[in-house]
């Protein structure tokens, strides 16, 4: 008699593991190249460009294939018509993402996105971290003195939005109104922070005082 070979069932667990492995490397394959095609075209629009200035240790490119400025890295990418203008408030802007590095914080979020891209929380954090760069080049631009009420102005004729180049940083109309709320903001004193550090102590005391009351009152004792 042959020996007989006993093949056992697969496990619905290994199944399920294998279509969800599946699964993440068809998103992780889609979101890679997208992120390398928006790369990609952003050394295209570098390559194609004329080298115009260096400026605070920024390459400026002049490329009329781009509607509006924008950086990425040491690279400051402008069209002709915005070169002319010569707005002093636009080259602090930029010359602001440059030396912050917020290419780079783009650049690493996007890696975590490509192996993360089925949590929602990630793409929640860009949209955070892009304003948080926007705030603060907003931020930069009115303490180097330009006038407030042209700035605003100027970003509101600002239509174009960024399409393409996902990575780089530049004037966006995304979300506008919130940037133009922040910058209408005061800064808190030094007694609004004291406070607001002082909030979550008197919360963890009380905290504290009321499990202490709770404790005495179970085992019949006195508070005072």
């Amino acid at each position: 008699m042959p020996d007989v070979v006993e093949h056992k069932p697969v496990s619905k667990v290994w199944i399920a593991s294998i279509i969800l492995f599946a699964v993440w490397c068809i998103g992780f394959i889609w979101l890679t190249y997208d992120k390398v095609r928006s790369l990609v075209a952003v050394r295209r629009v570098i390559r194609s460009g004329r080298y115009a200035d260096r400026q605070d240790e920024c390459d400026v490119i002049e490329n009329d294939a781009i509607s509006q400025p924008m950086n990425w890295m040491g690279y400051i990418m402008m069209p002709q018509e915005w070169l002319k203008k010569e707005n002093a408030a636009v080259w602090k802007h930029e010359m602001s993402h440059a030396h912050k590095a917020h290419s780079l914080d783009l650049l690493l979020l996007d890696l975590m996105q490509v192996f993360q891209w089925f949590n929602p929380v990630m793409f929640l954090l860009q949209k955070e971290l892009e304003m948080i760069h926007e705030y603060q080049a907003d931020r930069a631009v009115l303490e180097s003195g330009a006038d407030a009420r042209q700035y605003k102005l100027m970003l509101v004729q600002a239509v174009a939005e960024s399409r393409g180049y996902a990575m780089t940083s530049w004037l966006r109309q995304t979300n506008l109104k919130k940037r133009i709320d922040m910058m209408q903001r005061k800064e808190s004193n030094r007694w609004n922070r004291l406070r607001a550090l002082f909030i979550p102590l008197f919360a963890m005391l009380f905290a504290v005082l009321n499990t202490a009351m709770s404790s005495a009152q179970d085992k019949n004792f006195h508070w005072p």
